[in-house]
């Protein structure tokens, strides 16, 4: 049997060492959920959408925060009016209303089940 000359043991990386390597990348599930928050941030300016659901019922449930456990509003926003959202979290908007009769601010469901509540309508400068 050879023997093989002892190694060096590896130098330590000292935190100068270190830094010189520049920031950490983020893991790709966290690179991926800042990527999603971006482009959720982004469309979320001026998105517009139609309620389409609701003619049968007079309109859709509007609730005064996003838990579907929130206080609902007496009011539901009507058929065809035109909203514009505030926020999106999940399948839940926070709307301003723009056109049409229900509460000027609100929570609504984007859908209920496999039912579209709402669509989305080009914001003023965008393309149908």
């Amino acid at each position: 049997m050879a023997h093989r000359p002892a190694r060096k043991p590896l130098a330590p990386r000292t935190a100068t060492a270190l830094r010189s390597l520049g920031p950490v990348p983020p893991s790709p599930p966290a690179a991926l959920a800042c990527a999603r928050q971006a482009r959720a941030r982004e469309a979320m300016g001026n998105q517009r959408w139609e309620v389409v659901g609701g003619a049968d019922k007079g309109g859709i449930v509007v609730r005064a925060g996003r838990e579907l456990t929130s206080q609902q509003l007496p009011q539901k926003l009507e058929t065809a009016a035109l909203v514009e959202q505030l926020e999106r979290i999940g399948d839940r908007v926070h709307y301003r209303l723009l056109e049409g009769q229900g509460p000027e601010e609100g929570w609504v469901s984007v859908r209920l089940k496999d039912k579209p509540l709402l669509e989305p309508r080009p914001s003023n400068g965008q393309a149908a």
